[in-house]
């Protein structure tokens, strides 16, 4: 896998903190028969670290 450092991070360079990853892993292990988690990613993130905001409360 290639990694451009002058692009930003993004699918294929990489990924962002709000990529749906818990989402693409059911869906690849599945073969596509699981396309979603329902636990979207993280939209409170902090500007220092650790960057994420709270946990998802535990359904």
């Amino acid at each position: 896998m290639r990694y451009d450092r002058t692009e930003t991070a993004a699918c294929p360079n990489g990924r962002t903190l709000t990529d749906d990853v818990t989402s693409a892993r059911p869906a690849m292990v599945s073969g596509g028969k699981v396309t979603d988690d329902h636990i979207g990613p993280h939209t409170d993130l902090l500007a220092e670290f650790p960057y994420l905001g709270h946990p998802h409360p535990v359904s």
